[in-house]
């Protein structure tokens, strides 16, 4: 139930009833990740802490659907609740074993994914650094904070580094896409999205990230059809407004940013900051994008590397809001 390197580290556990819960979770996720596994893998992570308290590699898991499920959701106080839970998670994976690697890259990417807090998150990925980043789910974890601290060129070699140890996994697949979209090399991001849909069909959000894709490397129609069966709804709301606003059709876009607002909310306010944006009104867009921070809106990770929010770069209120965010000095 351990390698020689997670063993050393801590953090493992010798409770094979926890273990098989853990890794029938890990099996469930490296299959398919749908909002069914999701929910499913949370179960097991849970069980297998209730059987042993002290088996940090739980603790972190949990952290990361937590995180995940608060990503997605469309209610903004559950969404708070859930970061909220993925930020004790992960402390706690931490304070069992606090010399190793992985807990301390969890804790560092539920800070900077959930409340895109780098200040906070970036002595844990030195940490983690410093330890050793071996395993594939840790490596991609630091390829999300290089790619969102704009390092494109060490995230794309750290998410390529991860896929050569795990080839056949998705989402070892899609993070290597992931750092292709971040770096602004969308071609090349389209082919990598596309084989992750060929991995998994069902995979959740991969299809706005590729109909997003699409739609930055001059093709709108074509990002369109794709976004059109993203069943992440506010994913798929967004991709198609930032699309019809791209196609210059601002009576569609306006139809897809009311129908974002009416289902969501101030849950998707950083959404809306993208799609104010890419429609030109960029006072409208800096202010809902403070509205986001104001609301710790967890897709203000992508603030920096965003082409979403390239109209708003230079201005002296977006150049305030990296420094806060710890994106920028």
């Amino acid at each position: 139930m351990a390698n020689s390197k997670a063993e050393a580290q801590g953090g493992l556990t010798e409770n094979p009833e926890a273990y098989h819960e853990y890794m029938r979770a890990r099996e469930s996720l490296r299959i398919a990740a749908t909002p069914e596994t999701i929910d499913t893998a949370t179960q097991r992570f849970r069980r297998a802490i209730d059987l042993d308290p002290g088996f940090a590699m739980a603790h972190s898991a949990l952290a990361e659907m937590l995180l995940t499920q608060g990503a997605i959701s469309g209610d903004k106080v559950a969404s708070l609740r859930l970061i909220e839970a993925a930020v004790k998670s992960a402390q706690a994976g931490v304070d069992v074993a606090p010399n190793n690697a992985a807990t301390h890259m969890t804790y560092g990417i539920i800070l900077a994914s959930g409340r895109a807090d780098y200040k906070g998150a970036k002595s844990h990925f030195e940490t983690a650094e410093r330890l050793g980043i071996n395993q594939p789910n840790d490596i991609n974890r630091f390829a999300i904070y290089l790619a969102g601290t704009g390092r494109s060129v060490d995230a794309i070699s750290a998410a390529r580094r991860g896929l050569a140890r795990d080839p056949l996994n998705p989402s070892v697949m899609e993070m290597v896409a992931y750092t292709y979209y971040a770096s602004g090399q969308f071609e090349r991001a389209i082919t990598l999205y596309q084989d992750v849909l060929r991995a998994d069909p069902d995979r959740l959000t991969v299809r706005s990230w590729l109909g997003l894709s699409m739609i930055y490397a001059g093709n709108p129609a074509g990002g369109l059809n794709i976004c059109a069966d993203e069943k992440n709804l506010m994913e798929a709301l967004t991709c198609e407004a930032i699309g019809r606003a791209r196609m210059k059709d601002m009576a569609a876009a306006d139809r897809s940013f009311a129908a974002l607002i009416d289902r969501f909310g101030d849950a998707a306010a950083y959404q809306q900051a993208q799609i104010l944006s890419q429609m030109g009104e960029t006072d409208r867009a800096m202010g809902t994008l403070l509205k986001a921070e104001q609301l710790q809106d967890t897709g203000l990770s992508l603030t920096l590397i965003d082409p979403a929010l390239r109209p708003l770069q230079g201005r002296e209120d977006f150049n305030a809001l990296l420094v806060r965010l710890g994106l920028s000095d």
